[in-house]
């Protein structure tokens, strides 16, 4: 080892030798503090590495410049650029240059340990050349005695020194679990005038993950929000020694537990640290006030072997079946019911585990159960998106991690409340999906927003749950927080629009209008994304009037809104059609969630814009243009060859006649046109399709028959309604349980002049094994369709007899349905029908008094 008077003599030749090349002098100018060192190595030559200390230090160095420090006084040394020669140059530079009243600031972020069990006096932090072993080898190091010399210096000139040391978490070297205890001690030996901010005590490991700041320590983090402002308690605009020491001591220890990890600092508790800079302050305020919070899988900063100790081999392989088991996300029993973290957990936990270790390992553990719910909630909480998707049976598993991790944790933990609140959320979320639970769901709801006052999610769905249910000012109440959350999303600002498009208007003639903050709020969602179609649709369908009661329609204005969501939407369905011919895929091709999967719908996306389009130019007499995106139509739909997109233009066809003023017959022959070639293609299909895949097309290929049939009917084509609804009755569907799907078929009612529109989607809830599917109420009954066709020609009694069919119908058998519907027939019998519903539906005792 070279005494250190050597190494400095040998450091003098070669700065005599180099004078010219060194930066210029720090200081020198009246009331500016003097300057910074910064260095944050998380990358090493060969040691190993951190994750996030390079960005503490830069976080550090982007805080200084708010303090009036010179931007060529703060010296930033990061991974490779952390050398001895370059630090300690600085270092020789500052002892010549800050003079009294200056301030030099010292940061180390990285490893630190000794080289020889000799005493602490011999720790050492690491720079970026520190080789493995020796690390006199090369003198790529900083003693904390030299450290102490050159600070010695600057005060003795009445230089302010503040040292700052993120390096008390990195034993696990050289020196082992004496070497990590020996420098945290060194760091923590007093030195006189000298401002110590260190970040964390001997025997305790420092945190670093991605819940702090994206990706920062949890020490570096506190430090610079706490200077930036958050830590001035008094509300003076200047940041102390003391409440810096009471602001850490209070959000590190918090944010750390179950692990341990307390700063220390030493120093003039009346110093003053930071002048606040209050536009910084309140961009930090605004971020904080808008991030969510979270716990993720934190970096101990230091080697495995260390903490583990000495376990015995079955204590060992455990352990190893935990990491296993985390690192493959099998958490719990549904993910694997032999195999998974939660089980291995217990059994360490049962065994005499060193604390730091089980205490990290619950840390990690409930982060990784608390996942599934961050995923779900992404769109929700991140772009504002009104809706979760996903049926009430697939929101329990993330509701029971949830529960796994507050027993983890404990009701003490800071967190608790709010796992507690997202736990809540997706109870109301599974709520939703079911009837009979809306007082429920809002009780969910409140009480989440009680416990965590600023999370998107509540808002997000409270709004959504009140725009739904006819309540438009209390849904823009919740919506207006959401924007304040989420200022820079475009689906924020498109469900407050939505939400005014709820509320009455009127013109200045009295005449029922689109509201205009509906408009304002719609432009600025494209205002934040210029390429989010669904805003430039949405202000389309507002002129075409289809949020407006009334006669509102202003086609001119629509027009240029859908032709740039055709240009938008063809552009992502050319990308998705041409990633399926790459792959070779075809119709029966495995997807996710064959056959309704997500990419089916972006094949499609441009099937209603087509339709729109053709409306909106027909009803301006632009004969030319509408008849050029119904051969578009066709040509996209001939090009992608999937039933679902035919029956969907289809769908839309229907829903267009319906809305159009003009009511002619040609929508309903395009809907004919297109639901034939659904019909030869699904002919065609049942041939070649899959086994597994069959008893879903042959439940679409029936419902084909019934829409040809609903659909001749509504064109008086009554010969072949007749012969396709019978088809229908009789067509075999295979009864085999049909896989999980719940969107099977898209098929509709609605009622115009007497006749039922197919327009809203067909829920097939998943069957029970071995039973035959259970539909619910609102499809197209063959026996119904009859009904209506045989009251169109004027035959009631034989509509009778089809009406006592649907009642019969197990997959249909409604009170309020058939009551809704047949209230609408003019020329029933309703003598005979009240007959019929009192025979298959008996009044009540009550109803009967």
């Amino acid at each position: 080892m070279k005494p250190l008077w050597l190494s400095f003599a040998l450091w003098l030749i070669l700065f005599s030798a180099t004078a010219q090349k060194i930066a210029p002098p720090l200081g020198g100018q009246t009331g500016l503090a003097g300057g910074a060192v910064i260095i944050g190595i998380s990358h090493y030559k060969e040691l190993d590495s951190l994750q996030f200390a390079h960005r503490d230090a830069a976080a550090f160095a982007e805080f200084l410049k708010t303090q009036k420090v010179p931007e060529d006084n703060i010296k930033l040394f990061l991974n490779q650029d952390a050398t001895r020669f370059a630090i300690v140059d600085e270092l020789y530079n500052i002892t010549q240059t800050l003079k009294k009243g200056d301030r030099f600031y010292f940061y180390f972020g990285g490893h630190g340990d000794l080289e020889a069990k000799i005493g602490y006096q011999n720790s050492l932090l690491l720079l970026y050349n520190s080789p493995k072993k020796d690390y006199f080898q090369n003198n790529e190091y900083l003693q904390l005695s030299e450290l102490k010399t050159w600070f010695e210096v600057l005060t003795q000139k009445g230089v302010e020194v503040v040292f700052i040391a993120d390096a008390c978490h990195s034993g696990g070297l050289i020196g082992g679990k004496e070497g990590l205890t020996k420098t945290q001690r060194a760091l923590q030996e007093s030195w006189q005038g000298i401002t110590k901010i260190l970040s964390s005590q001997a025997n305790e490991f420092s945190l670093e993950g991605k819940q702090w700041g994206g990706g920062r320590g949890l020490f570096s983090y506190h430090l610079v929000n706490g200077l930036a402002g958050l830590a001035d308690a008094n509300k003076d605009k200047k940041v102390s020694l003391q409440e810096l020491n009471k602001y850490l001591s209070i959000n590190v220890v918090r944010e750390a537990d179950p692990n341990v990890q307390t700063p220390v600092i030493q120093g003039n508790n009346k110093q003053l640290l930071a002048k606040i800079d209050a536009a910084s302050l309140k961009k930090l305020q605004a971020d904080l006030m808008r991030s969510v919070p979270i716990i993720t899988e934190v970096n101990l900063k230091t080697k495995e072997a260390l903490m583990i100790g000495e376990l015995d081999k079955t204590l060992t392989d455990t352990y190893e079946k935990f990491k296993k088991a985390l690192e493959e996300k099998r958490l719990n029993t549904f993910d694997n019911e032999k195999d998974y973290a939660l089980l291995h957990y217990r059994k360490l936990a049962a065994a005499k585990l060193p604390q730091h270790l089980l205490t990290i390992m619950k840390r990690n553990l409930g982060a990784a159960l608390m996942e599934r719910e961050l995923e779900v909630m992404k769109d929700v909480r991140e772009k504002g998106v009104g809706y979760i998707a996903g049926n009430a049976d697939e929101f329990l598993p993330v509701i029971r991690n949830l529960e796994e991790t507050m027993k983890l944790l404990g009701e003490a933990h800071h967190f608790y409340s709010y796992i507690k609140a997202r736990m809540l959320i997706l109870e109301s979320a599974r709520l939703s999906k079911m009837s009979g639970q809306l007082k429920k769901r809002t009780e969910s709801l409140f009480i989440g927003a009680q416990l965590e006052p600023n999370m998107v999610s509540t808002y997000v769905l409270l709004s959504s749950y009140y725009r739904d249910h006819g309540k438009p000012d209390s849904a823009i109440y919740y919506q207006e927080k959401v924007v304040n959350l989420l200022p820079n999303q475009a689906y924020a600002y498109l469900n407050l629009a939505a939400s005014y498009t709820r509320k009455k208007y009127t013109d200045v003639n009295n005449q029922r209008a689109p509201h205009p903050k509906a408009i304002e709020y719609y432009e600025k969602a494209i205002e934040v994304e210029p390429a989010f179609h669904h805003s430039y649709m949405a202000l389309a369908s507002l002129y075409m009037g289809n949020f407006t009661t009334g006669n509102y329609h202003n086609y001119p204005k629509a027009i240029p809104y859908l032709e740039k969501v055709a240009l938008l939407v063809e552009q992502e369905s050319e990308k998705v059609y041409q990633e399926r011919v790459r792959r070779g895929l075809n119709k029966f091709s495995q997807e996710p969630n064959w056959p309704y999967n997500q990419n089916d719908t972006k094949l499609g996306s441009p099937i209603t814009v087509y339709i729109n389009l053709y409306t909106t130019y027909r009803e301006t007499g632009n004969i030319p243009k509408a008849q050029e995106y119904l051969t578009k139509l066709h040509q996209k739909l001939a090009t992608v060859g999937l039933i679902s997109l035919f029956l969907d233009a289809a769908t839309n066809m229907s829903v267009t006649q319906f809305l159009s003023f003009e009511k002619d017959d040609t929508y309903q022959h395009n809907t004919l046109y297109l639901l034939q070639s659904a019909l030869k293609m699904a002919s065609e299909d049942l041939k070649a399709v899959p086994a597994k895949h069959k008893p879903y097309l042959t439940f679409q290929y029936r419902e084909l028959l019934k829409s040809l049939g609903a659909v001749h009917r509504t064109l008086k084509n009554y010969t072949e309604a007749e012969k396709f609804l019978q088809r229908a009755i009789d067509y075999p569907v295979l009864t085999t349980p049909l896989f999980n799907e719940r969107f099977i078929w898209r098929g509709f009612y609605n009622n115009y002049q007497n006749r039922l529109i197919p327009m809203t989607f067909l829920i097939v809830s998943t069957p029970q094994q071995n039973s035959t599917p259970q539909y619910n109420s609102y499809f197209i009954d063959s026996n119904v369709e009859m009904t209506l066709l045989k009251l169109e020609q004027n035959k009631s009694d034989e509509a009778l007899t089809w009406v006592e069919k649907a009642i019969k119908n197990p997959a249909s058998k409604n009170q309020n349905f058939f009551e809704t519907i047949f209230s609408k027939v003019e020329n029933l019998n309703k003598e005979a029908y009240q007959v019929l519903l009192d025979k298959y539906f008996p009044p009540s005792s009550d109803e009967k008094k």
